[in-house]
């Protein structure tokens, strides 16, 4: 028998991409970039309706037995999908935190969609996938919020070479200090099809909207944002003190944005508020620039259980550092790919074993 060992490091791709111009150039392995580019204004704006497919990570997360949006979630790599905890939490609960084959088939994931309703079929192209598996944040918080993020593993890699279809950078691993990520006053875009307004006489969008907030720090006392958030480190908020502009209920689990390098980054994760777009009440969002190792290490993770499962690899892996991986199979050209946020695009494809086959 023939063992090869391998550092990960060695079989992973990471692409950098220098911008000259101002709207960055669209390839299928380029993070946070839109074939149809988004209009963004230079001032505060809200409840616009978005450029068909100009965000092309946004997902929205729906119950199949009545195609019912509840919440939104971005795409982060070709099989993986970023959102709130408190999106799936209750359904967990009951099963101990496992996945069963009740829960995958109860939740359908659209992607590359525009209207949030299948009779609008003019550029509504799209892709509805199941999920095959949910990995809510061990540590989650159910009465604060701390830590409202997951990951969805999809049942099947997407096609990234659809330009209705992308996948949105994570903040900068170089962060310095990512517990102050993003920084107060920046001016971040939030998308979703949630309601437009509060309460029971609010109706959910069914087009994508985008509206366009500051960041409130939670570090500055007092103010509105310290009174809404449990965790500085790991919460953040955004909105206008006069209010009027916020996510809504349907929201939760969507990205907000905002541009490095003329990429979009995904910075928060919308999880809760007071009502929506009150006055001094802004929305608190969970902070992703302080998840990218849980990020990355539960990704990676499971995609080397899934191998050692199949094909009898070591288990004696530290995850932590460098993997060693290792396989007794030849080299086969039907490639299963996956793209693995580390430091923003890092292309991994898995055959019968760990092999590289860029696009």
């Amino acid at each position: 028998m023939k063992f090869i060992l391998v550092r990960l490091s060695l079989i992973l791709l990471i692409v950098h991409h220098s911008i000259d111009s101002t709207i960055c150039r669209w390839s299928p392995i380029q993070c946070g970039c839109a074939f149809y580019q988004p209009i963004i204004r230079t001032r505060i704006v809200g409840g616009i309706e978005s450029i068909p497919h100009s965000w092309p990570w946004i997902v929205s997360i729906r119950l199949a037995s009545t195609n019912s949006p509840f919440c939104g979630g971005s795409l982060i790599t070709n099989r993986y999908v970023l959102t709130a905890a408190h999106c799936f939490y209750d359904e967990l609960k009951k099963t101990g935190g496992k996945t069963t084959v009740a829960i995958r088939s109860k939740y359908i994931f659209v992607i590359g969609a525009h209207y949030s309703t299948e009779k609008n079929t003019y550029l509504n192209s799209h892709l509805r996938v199941s999920a095959n598996l949910i990995i809510i944040h061990p540590q989650y918080d159910t009465n604060t919020k701390v830590n409202d993020i997951a990951l969805i593993e999809l049942s099947r890699s997407v096609d990234l070479t659809d330009k209705t279809i992308g996948f949105i950078c994570l903040p900068m691993a170089t962060l310095r200090y990512p517990k102050l990520f993003p920084s107060d006053q920046a001016n971040a875009v939030a998308i979703g099809w949630g309601r437009i307004r509060e309460g029971s006489l609010g109706r959910a969008s069914n087009v994508l909207l985008q509206v366009e907030l500051p960041i409130q720090s939670p570090y500055i006392r007092p103010s509105d944002c310290a009174d809404q958030v449990y965790d500085p480190e790991k919460q953040f908020c955004a909105g206008i003190t006069q209010g009027g502009k916020d996510t809504c209920q349907g929201d939760s689990g969507g990205p907000l944005m905002l541009t490095y390098n003329h990429t979009w980054q995904i910075v928060g994760i919308t999880s809760y508020g007071e009502g929506c777009a009150r006055a001094r009440k802004p929305g608190v969002y969970t902070r992703v620039s302080v998840y990218r190792d849980w990020i990355n290490y539960t990704i990676s993770k499971n995609i080397l259980n899934y191998e050692t499962q199949l094909f009898n690899i070591p288990n004696n892996i530290d995850m932590s550092n460098d993997l060693e991986i290792w396989w007794d199979r030849e080299v086969d050209s039907n490639a299963v790919c996956y793209i693995i946020p580390i430091i923003n695009v890092l292309l991994l494809c898995l055959l019968d074993l760990f092999v590289y086959n860029y696009y």
